[in-house]
């Protein structure tokens, strides 16, 4: 039966082309097939400024199966803006398709489109324009929502129940959050949680807040507050929405509010001793977790052993105890916390921002007990009292920077100068009388009553290592009339690598500078600066501590940004916009907010 139909077709064809004066017939081929991705009735979001690609393919016998563009062949991309899926469409454009490469048989075309925030349908469309034939794809109008970005942090989380935004435009405002970070802002109400207008802030209803004064505030409602510390470990933000309930603007929160309301704790952190046992303290209440990375010394090459540590829900202080043996040992934190500037969770490995001691250039902090340990104080230290002093308007003050204090007095061994070790060649002890202890002991008998040493806590900006310090030759230096120009072009050659700095770019607050001591990879650090305060106060001299407070040396996710790194956005002062406050020169530190302050 086969056979016998191809012998009637084929003589079909013969009659056909007999009729037709003998000119061979040509069949004209359709658009078999045009497939659109992503898909019909797909879900797609983007973001405001981010492009979003749409791709067609499409099959067309004989024409797009050999390599490369079918002649003819002609692909639009079709989209609107609706105010919901499956509404009608506020406007229609077309967007003619370009060829993209073979997909298989087919051709595939694309177009590439950047809209504005809110909602929008797409679908494709192709024409063979030899026979003017169109074909639509068939799956169904792709969605698509495009979401404003979050670039500021215009909105304050000033307590636990209230939010202060300077937006007074909206119907409607909500807080939105996300654990991961990856926050998508809504272009319609109705997915967040909603805010009560709640007034306006006063210079006396928030005294940490005096730049928001005549601020609108939001109320959360009380059934949503047991929800609170869960939102704080992830991206954060308020959106407003119109009388339509679209999306109008949305910005991030600033959090050191709530966080001092939530989470206001004043005991001990960092290395806290009991009967020879260690326990470490971290205030991270927006961790999701952190890990402890301990070392059995200070060699980089040493692997880390790690402990998961365990939070305190109420305090936002994560823990660990140890035992005996982890005293001297080394340590780091892995703190996995939501981090603003890149509005990700991150994994940070840290030192302890409240470190008691470090190795070499801060690379590790160490477990010592800075109370109980007799081989950190020098012979006498519990039993020394300060010098009297009773009449502070008698206070006369001599600032002092550490190195400079005996860097060229030769009186001083050569491997104490620079050093707090230096100030204990107080000609006690056995111990030799330098030129500059011998001067201070002179000033303190003619009435002076008070060192004022300058920074001399850990230094972000000098290598611990003197190997790798590059300093100046002052015999140099010296050759040249005061009035030369070369001593500064000379000492511009090592500025970024010698021993030199007053110290105003702190690192940790709480370790002595590794710089100063004989060894920084050990507890020498501790002991030699206790022995520099025992010796001054047996030259009847008090001393004043210059601790730079009101800033830091990095903020954000710089290496030295400990405080930033353990508690993204906490303990810095930021302008309305939520940018870095740099008015002291470097990243300013928020001494209002309780961490901060305590």
């Amino acid at each position: 039966m086969l056979n016998r139909l191809r012998s009637c077709l084929l003589c079909l064809l013969l009659v056909c082309s007999l009729v037709l004066g003998g000119s061979e017939v040509v069949m004209a081929s359709s658009l078999e097939s045009v497939t659109m991705f992503p898909t019909g009735y797909s879900d797609n979001t983007t973001l405001v400024g981010q492009s979003f690609s749409v791709y067609t393919q499409v099959f067309k016998p004989g024409a797009t199966e050999p390599m490369g563009q079918a002649p003819q062949i002609s692909c639009i991309l079709h989209w609107g803006k609706v105010e919901r899926f499956g509404g009608p469409w506020r406007f229609i454009k077309d967007d003619l398709m370009r060829y993209n490469g073979d997909i298989g048989s087919s051709d595939e075309y694309e177009a590439s489109l950047t809209p504005k925030q809110g909602m929008y349908e797409f679908t494709t469309v192709c024409t063979d324009l030899s026979t003017s034939e169109t074909v639509w794809q068939s799956g169904g109008n792709g969605h698509l929502t495009v979401n404003i970005t979050l670039p500021d942090r215009r909105a304050f989380w000033v307590d636990q129940t209230t939010i202060a935004w300077n937006n007074f435009e909206a119907k409607t405002y909500e807080l939105h959050a996300s654990a991961d970070g990856n926050l998508v802002i809504p272009p319609q109400k109705g997915a967040g949680i909603r805010l009560n207008p709640n007034g306006v802030i006063t210079l006396e209803s928030f005294p940490k807040f005096p730049n928001l004064s005549g601020y609108a505030t939001w109320r959360i409602p009380s059934r949503k507050l047991s929800f609170i510390p869960s939102l704080l470990k992830g991206a954060v933000a308020i959106a407003a929405y119109d009388e339509g309930g679209r999306l109008i603007d949305a910005t991030g929160l600033q959090i050191q509010g709530v966080l001092d309301d939530l989470y206001r704790y004043d005991g001990d952190l960092g290395p806290i001793y009991e009967d020879g046992v260690p326990t470490l303290k971290l205030w991270a209440p927006t961790a999701q977790s952190v890990t402890l990375h301990r070392f059995a010394d200070a060699n980089p090459a040493t692997a880390a052993i790690l402990e998961p540590m365990d939070l305190d829900p109420q305090t936002g202080v994560w823990s660990i105890t140890g035992d005996p043996s982890w005293d001297q040992q080394y340590y780091k934190y892995e703190v996995e916390v939501y981090t603003p500037s890149t509005g990700r969770v991150e994994r940070n490995l840290i030192t302890d921002p409240y470190s008691v001691n470090l190795s070499e250039n801060s690379q590790r902090s160490q477990l010592i007990d800075l109370y109980n340990d007799a081989t950190l104080k020098p012979p006498g230290w519990d039993e020394l009292g300060k010098p009297s002093f009773n009449a502070p308007e008698d206070m006369a003050i001599y600032e002092v920077h550490v190195r400079d204090f005996s860097r060229d007095d030769q009186t001083v061994a050569p491997e104490f100068r620079g050093t707090f070790r230096a100030f204990s060649s107080d000609g006690r002890s056995g111990r030799p009388l330098s030129d500059g202890m011998a001067h201070l002991q002179q000033l303190a008998e003619a009435g002076m009553s008070h060192i004022h040493l300058m920074p001399a806590f850990d230094i972000a900006s000098i290598n611990e290592n003197l190997l790798l310090r590059s300093n100046p030759d002052y015999a140099t230096l010296a050759d040249f009339p005061p009035d030369s120009d070369r001593q500064q072009a000379i000492i511009a050659v090592t500025r970024g690598t010698d021993s030199f700095n007053w110290g105003y770019d702190p690192y940790h607050y709480g370790v002595p500078e590794g710089s100063y001591s004989t060894y920084p990879n050990d507890t020498s650090r501790v002991l030699e600066f206790r022995e520099m305060v025992k010796s001054l106060a047996e030259s009847n001299l008090r001393v004043v501590l210059g601790v730079v407070y009101n800033h830091t040396y990095a903020y954000n996710r710089y290496p030295q940004a400990v405080l930033d790194l353990a508690v993204p956005g906490y303990y810095y002062r930021y302008d309305n916009n939520g940018n870095q406050q740099m008015s002291s020169c470097c990243p300013d530190t928020a001494t209002e907010f309780h961490m901060m302050e305590n």
